[in-house]
């Protein structure tokens, strides 16, 4: 996954590390640093919205 702000790539492999955090942690998971991987500000949101992170209201 490539960002645009960046010239650093996500690699698949912290893509997959950050997701199976994000399954474990569930509704737990109240940010990006929680997740605890390179590139969790931008792989955070795109778990909110599909659905692996439980949106949580403000």
């Amino acid at each position: 996954m490539f960002v645009s702000r960046k010239s650093k790539s996500i690699t698949q492999s912290t893509v997959m590390m950050a997701f199976h955090k994000a399954l474990e942690l569930g509704s737990q998971a109240t940010g990006p640093k929680k997740l605890g991987t390179f590139g969790a500000s931008y792989l955070y949101p795109v778990f909110v919205e599909i659905g692996v992170i439980p949106h949580r209201k403000t």
